[in-house]
């Protein structure tokens, strides 16, 4: 193993999957990105620390994806303090935040913004789907991140579990958005 090659930490299977696609999408050597789930969010990172050290000592750089979720200022300022506590200190550079390390949101939510244009009708469909459930009775709960990703993949039908979606088909997703920025620069940023 090089000094050069990464391992990227990201929270589950699902963003195992698609950070994996993503890196073939760009073309980018594999050979050089090893990416590993540390089972949940930024809480889990000091459980996850074994681990991290394990590949640092390896000879790996280390980066991490993970989600933003609804405050990024606030989950930046965890996932600092968090990174600064490992052995060895994380940078900061080397953390992005998903959708696109500037807003809240995760991984659904850079999903959905990159489902292919011509099935939008399906998230439209969703919509309407989640108003009408709020006005049968506000106790309903509309169809989330998770949920509403799952049956896109289902109208599709295309495999809807999240370890085995296939990123790389163009007829579902395109990892060619704008929305991908500035993810995308961030890995091959790792692959220089």
């Amino acid at each position: 193993m090089t000094r050069d090659q990464w391992a990227i930490f990201v929270e589950g299977g699902d963003d195992q999957t698609f950070v994996e696609s993503l890196v073939e999408h760009l073309d980018l050597d594999l050979s050089g990105f090893e990416v590993k789930q540390i089972g949940g969010g930024v809480n889990r990172l000091p459980s996850a620390e074994n681990n991290i050290q394990r590949r640092y000592d390896a000879g790996r750089k280390i980066a991490m994806i993970l989600d933003a979720d609804q405050d990024i200022a606030m989950r930046r300022q965890e996932v600092t303090k968090q990174i600064k506590d490992l052995s060895p200190p994380l940078s900061e550079e080397h953390v992005f935040l998903l959708p696109d390390n500037c807003r809240a949101g995760n991984l659904e939510t850079l999903l959905e913004e990159l489902a292919v244009s011509t099935h939008w009708a399906i998230f439209n469909c969703l919509d309407v789907y989640g108003t009408c459930l709020l006005q049968a009775s506000e106790s309903y709960l509309p169809p989330g991140g998770k949920g509403r990703v799952y049956a896109y993949c289902e109208a599709l039908r295309v495999e809807p579990r999240d370890t085995k979606r296939e990123y790389l088909n163009a007829g579902w997703w395109d990892l060619s958005a704008p929305v991908v920025e500035p993810l995308s620069p961030f890995l091959r940023s790792l692959s220089t």
